[in-house]
């Protein structure tokens, strides 16, 4: 299934798991839940602000010509980043 937001891809999920009533893995009540809807988010935004701090550098190295050597230019190995 195409990731086209998180309604699209959490509908079959939420849609089985009311089917399923008594014997679902989580309680739709959960879903509505502000803790839940909160710690997803910053899980989420952990996430993304660890890819930040590790790729970010990363990219940013051919752009101002960094490299170990003063004539060289950035690895090929790190240009796939880009």
């Amino acid at each position: 299934m195409p990731c086209r937001g998180w309604r699209v891809d959490w509908q079959p999920f939420v849609w089985y798991e009311g089917v399923r009533r008594e014997r679902a893995m989580m309680q739709l009540e959960l879903f509505g839940s502000p803790s839940f809807i909160g710690l997803t988010m910053l899980i989420l935004l952990v996430g993304e602000l660890g890819g930040l701090l590790v790729l970010r550098p990363l990219q940013l190295i051919p752009l101002a010509e960094y490299s170990a050597h003063p004539r060289r230019r950035p690895s090929p190995a790190l240009l796939k980043f880009l």
